[in-house]
């Protein structure tokens, strides 16, 4: 996300040549970075190809609910929900991203066990960083006109009109179909006419970013600590979605004054 919103205000330069941050043109981050963190930090050496990165199932299982987490939003199949957060609470802990990463992306080993923990250059929950400093996760708005769907070129079944991104009949979350081309239109969709939660990957090559809810039961708000995201329903008559520098101007010109 590089583009200077106001003098003053633009995304920090993270360590580690972090710049999936800075520019929303990238579509196709690395996990050097996050790799190099993890392995080297923790003092454990691991050689290339012994981790490996699997999306896990759509239906998750029933998670344990942490004392304090607010109760899971019942709803009717079929009506729209989406996650929103509270950027007054948010600290840029990145707690949301780990766990998304943990229960959407696994890290395996080579012989296929589970390592307990997830890629969160993965997760489908990023958190942006702005100087000055303010934190704004994004992620997918499950927005009601879905651009991402109309610029798909593959139909998977002309007579129920259906393309190879589609939304799921009972959650109304993306669903990408295995008959991807790669031409990440959708992410382009994204980018330019809502908040650019969708991202290309370069590894699995296909679209990345879109948010399931989890099976309507949002990990990330489940776990935050700090309160900032909840999971609300949502009419289907309003764009809620905004994209980072946006959102963080409006913070910064509120809590620092104009710049």
């Amino acid at each position: 996300m590089g583009v200077i919103m106001k003098e003053g205000i633009k995304p920090k330069n993270l360590p580690g040549g972090d710049d999936r941050r800075k520019s929303s043109s990238h579509f196709f981050p690395g996990r050097r970075d996050f790799l190099k963190s993890i392995i080297f930090g923790g003092g454990v050496v691991v050689t290339r190809g012994i981790l490996q990165i699997r999306e896990a199932p759509q239906q998750v299982a029933e998670m344990e609910r942490p004392p304090g987490a607010p109760p899971r939003l019942e709803l009717p199949p079929g009506r729209a929900s989406m996650i929103a957060v509270d950027l007054r609470k948010c600290t840029g802990c990145r707690t949301c991203e780990v766990e998304c990463a943990k229960h959407n992306q696994h890290l395996y080993s080579g012989k296929g066990s589970p390592l307990g923990l997830g890629n969160p250059n993965k997760a489908r929950i990023w958190v942006h960083y702005f100087n000055p400093p303010v934190d704004v996760p994004n992620f997918c708005q499950q927005c009601a006109d879905r651009p991402c769907i109309e610029a798909c070129p593959v139909t998977i079944d002309f007579n129920k009109e259906i393309k190879n991104l589609h939304l799921n009949e009972k959650t109304q979350t993306l669903v990408v179909g295995d008959q991807c081309i790669s031409c990440f239109s959708c992410v382009s969709a994204c980018y330019q006419y809502r908040n650019g939660s969708l991202r290309g990957d370069a590894e699995m090559r296909v679209p990345v970013g879109y948010c399931t809810l989890c099976d309507g039961d949002p990990v990330c708000v489940m776990m935050c600590p700090h309160e900032a995201l909840a999971h609300v329903a949502v009419g289907l008559d309003k764009y809620y979605a905004r994209k980072p520098e946006a959102a963080a101007r409006e913070v910064a010109e509120h809590w620092y004054g104009s710049h």
